[in-house]
């Protein structure tokens, strides 16, 4: 995650075990979700990453659920509007809404 005004990295998210292939980003909650090409998705509690001074220093993004869907590659990911439901786009064309999914 970057810093985009200093150009700074302020986290490496590495919890996937195979390429990040999709992001989807909720604006409001500060949800990031990831999806991978093993089918797995990590949602990142993105809210807590916040730049403090010239140190560089900022709290740390947390994961806060792993969702699996065995043996679909995700190609594109995208959250609902309000912020309770995933869309996401499979390598073998289909679509799959996961809905109520749990941030917090």
């Amino acid at each position: 995650i970057w810093e985009l005004e200093r150009g700074t990295c302020l986290q490496v998210l590495d919890d996937h075990g195979s390429s990040v292939a999709a992001l989807g980003w909720h604006l409001t909650s500060g949800c990031l979700a990831a999806g991978a090409e093993d089918g797995t998705i990590h949602l990142w509690d993105v809210t807590m990453l916040e730049h403090r001074g010239g140190d560089g220093a900022a709290d740390q993004a947390r994961s806060v659920q792993t969702l699996r869907l065995e043996g679909l590659e995700i190609l594109c990911i995208t959250p609902s509007a309000d912020g309770t439901a995933l869309l996401c786009g499979m390598e073998d064309g289909s679509l799959i809404l996961l809905a109520s999914y749990q941030h917090s």
